[in-house]
């Protein structure tokens, strides 16, 4: 399903492109944040089937969220508790960061400098 493109079923009804089911989830979304919601808050367009059902859950949980003042994380959707991002997903990237950073600091057999 594109962003923009309606289609019709195989008995030929019209079938609502993706923010018009945002729209169906948050009245009057704005495009920017279909958009958002969109790429932001669903796998499209690399990770999984991205149907109507995927696309209206998404909306929805983040309206919710929002309503209530309230921040879901960038990589996972639970809550934010700091710059954006879970409690999770904020150790996760940390040991991460600090894998790569003992990995560039060992110096290769090949290369003394460590690059």
């Amino acid at each position: 399903m594109l962003v923009e493109e309606t289609s019709t079923d195989t008995k030929g009804n019209e079938e609502m492109n993706a923010k018009q089911v945002i729209r169906n989830a948050i009245p009057n979304a704005s495009d920017g944040l279909c958009e958002m919601i969109i790429w932001g808050r669903t796998g499209f367009p690399c990770f999984g089937d991205v149907n109507a059902k995927v696309i209206y859950k998404a909306a929805k949980r983040w309206y919710r969220a929002v309503s209530k003042g309230n921040e879901l994380c960038e990589f996972c959707d639970s809550f934010a508790v700091k710059n954006h991002l879970c409690d999770s997903c904020r150790n996760a990237l940390s040991r991460c960061s600090e894998s790569v950073s003992v990995q560039r600091q060992a110096p290769q057999p090949n290369n003394p400098d460590g690059f």
